[in-house]
Formats: C-alpha cells, structure tokens, sequence
C-alpha cells in the first residue's frame, strides 16, 4: 500500500476511534489494519496511537499529523470520485452474441 492509503486508513482510525471499526468499513482484517498503522508509525518514527487492552486514545503527534492529512486525504479522494466519474460514462454501440436456443 502507497502513502495516501496509509493516511486514509489513519484518518478513518482517528474518525471511528477503533482500528477494528475502520477495518470493517474498510473490508479489511483487522490484522491488517494494525499492521498497517505499525508501518506507519515506523516511517514516521512517532508513536501515533496509544493502544492497550480495549483503550485506544490518539497522541499529541497522531493528533498533529491527523490534523494535516485529512483535508489532503479529502482532496485526493474528491479528486478520485471526480476523475473517475467521469470515465464511467459509456458511449457507442452495445453487440451482444447469444446462441439461438435463446432467440
């Protein structure tokens, strides 16, 4: 997974406040999503999110950077939904080949 991946899967952590929760939505195993944050912590050498035994509470630093992603995240997002609706409008002619025993 590429950096904007990592920051929205982070984001979506922060906003639903349980890495199990943003799994869900995300489809993912929540396996995933813990190591993905792991990755994430690493890279940036900060401890984002304080996690024990069912707590879960954001540090100084996870606040920090969730504060400058998430209009970014947004953007690139709204960028994707924009470029890709575009490219989903279909034109020209449709051919469909069947076997007779279905005319």
């Amino acid at each position: 997974m590429g950096q904007i991946e990592d920051y929205s899967l982070f984001k979506l952590i922060v906003e639903q406040e349980s890495i199990g929760k943003a799994a869900e939505i995300l489809n993912i195993a929540k396996s995933a999503a813990t190591q993905r944050l792991k990755l994430l912590e690493d890279r940036m050498e900060l401890l984002l999110i304080e996690r024990g035994a069912g707590q879960w509470h954001i540090t100084p630093s996870g606040r920090a950077l969730y504060d400058r992603i998430a209009p970014l995240v947004d953007d690139v997002a709204d960028v994707t939904e924009e470029f890709t609706s575009q490219n989903q409008r279909l034109s020209g002619k449709l051919r469909v080949t069947i076997p007779e025993a279905f005319r």
